[in-house]
């Protein structure tokens, strides 16, 4: 909408005469304080610049959506609680899980040679007795760890009930290869009258836990053990299933007593029941978003030139960038996707705005023509022909967002299929320093004009816009503004 009419008189006072050629009013800044007036030279003849970066609008909006499995994070608000920063990459969550169910969730028990245990017995127990030999079976549901979690730490305890080893006594921990055990499960059945293959219980020896006990409580945390954990999580749904054996047990030593009873799930108090805790990785996805108001631009505009520039704050990375998997890859998000244009303030991972939720998690975009980042840990530059033709799209849009452009930008890391668990992520500048904004620099020709190094920045490109005047009368340009 026109809101006033300017006139214009040349400086050095020469009366102008009536023309028809186009004449561009552009606006330069100064200090960020307002709006100057340019007229810029038609024809091409002499490329000018016009700076826009001056002034705020909420159609301007640089930030950054999050995501990780292991928590909450994904439909945080960093628009809000962080809103001086675009985050691009992938940082690592250490997270802990600590499990002690009781006995109607648990699956704890022990096989006995010669005896059907009960599934609520109050004690398991390994080792032996003369001839006779305990073992026992737990299977621990940690299905809640993300599938694409790291274990870097693991630990299970049993709480002594009754100590009866009279020397030092090895534990060996093995996956049960059979995945329908039960907790009424014995010496000859896993389940009902479903026979073990072998007596005495299914297992595997490809990963091997080993603990030693001269009595008290028992703790289970070596390196096998942290490998069946993530065992667990990589290809047993989440199911850790094992069986608990002594070393004279194995090697069929009946001599004595060497056996120790634990406490179940059913102990009182329930601080005896057994424990398990489970430390690990997992990746946190940033996203970066940004919206630049391109209307200053003609309608009929060819664009034949434009950078992106992002200026880094911080970064945290585990090791040298790699050139390829940490390059950052820019999307055009497009109004033709349902979900893909007018995101706000409220943007998180799982939603563009309040109540509104995207397509795709993670932010709907075109998959056309990427265009990448020269460099990841540092300011990054966006330039080339993908670049070119999202701001092109955007002045020739002609939906309800037109002259908006919206850009998505990835870790080529994170749009891969490598292992995220790693620091990757850089932070960029989006709204503290005015001269380290997000820069959108945009070359175009219009109506036989060229515009050089028109500079669109974050948060929002000048208000005042210019508008070309096609007739002119008596010595006065008369140039319209609109906002």
């Amino acid at each position: 909408m026109y809101t006033k009419a300017v006139g214009l008189t040349p400086s050095d006072g020469t009366a102008l005469t009536a023309t028809t050629d186009g004449i561009y009013i552009g606006t330069t800044s100064e200090g960020g304080t307002g709006c100057d007036i340019s007229i810029l030279n038609p024809m091409g003849e002499t490329a000018q610049s016009c700076v826009h970066n001056v002034g705020s609008d909420t159609m301007d909006i640089a930030t950054y959506i999050q995501f990780c499995s292991a928590n909450t994070v994904a439909n945080t608000k960093p628009a809000i609680s962080d809103p001086d920063h675009i985050k691009v990459g992938v940082t690592k969550v250490n997270t802990v899980n600590t499990y002690q169910p009781n006995e109607a969730a648990a699956i704890d028990n022990y096989l006995h040679t010669s005896v059907d245990v009960g599934p609520t017995d109050t004690t398991i127990r390994v080792g032996h007795s003369g001839s006779t030999k305990n073992r026992i079976v737990m299977v621990w549901d940690i299905s809640d760890i993300p599938s694409d979690a790291t274990v870097t730490a693991a630990s299970m305890v049993l709480t002594e009930e009754t100590d009866e080893v009279t020397e030092t006594m090895t534990v060996r921990t093995y996956r049960i290869t059979e995945t329908s055990v039960v907790e009424d499960c014995d010496w000859t059945n896993y389940e009902g009258s479903n026979a073990w293959a072998t007596e005495g219980g299914d297992y595997s020896t490809s990963i091997t836990s080993t603990t030693t006990t001269d009595g008290g409580n028992l703790t289970v945390n070596d390196a096998g053990f942290v490998s069946l954990v993530q065992d667990a999580i990589d290809d047993r749904s989440g199911n850790l299933r094992i069986i608990m054996i002594s070393q004279e047990d194995l090697d069929d030593d009946n001599s004595g007593t060497q056996r120790m009873r634990y406490n179940t799930s059913g102990a009182f108090p329930s601080g005896n029941r057994p424990s398990l805790s489970v430390t690990f990785d997992c990746p946190k996805v940033s996203r970066g978003l940004i919206r630049f108001n391109l209307r200053s631009i003609p309608h009929d505009a060819t664009v034949t030139a434009a950078t992106l520039q992002l200026n880094k704050d911080t970064s945290s990375w585990d090791t040298t960038p790699d050139a390829t998997l940490d390059r950052i890859a820019v999307y055009r998000q497009d109004s033709t996707i349902t979900g893909g244009a007018g995101w706000d303030e409220n943007v998180t991972w799982q939603d563009k705005k309040d109540r509104e939720s995207w397509d795709t998690a993670g932010g709907d975009y075109i998959d056309l023509a990427v265009t990448y980042g020269d460099g990841a840990d540092g300011t990054v530059t966006v330039t080339g022909a993908g670049l070119i033709n999202y701001v092109q799209a955007t002045v020739d849009d002609s939906t309800a967002l037109k002259g908006v452009l919206e850009l998505l930008m990835i870790s080529h890391r994170d749009d891969s299929s490598t292992s995220l668990n790693i620091n990757a992520e850089t932070s960029f500048h989006s709204g503290t320093h005015a001269s380290l904004y997000p820069i959108l620099k945009v070359d175009y020709t219009a109506d036989s004009f060229v515009y050089s190094d028109v500079q669109i920045g974050v948060p929002h490109p000048i208000k005042c816009k210019g508008v070309n005047s096609t007739h002119t009368t008596g010595s006065n340009i008369v140039g319209l503004y609109y906002e």
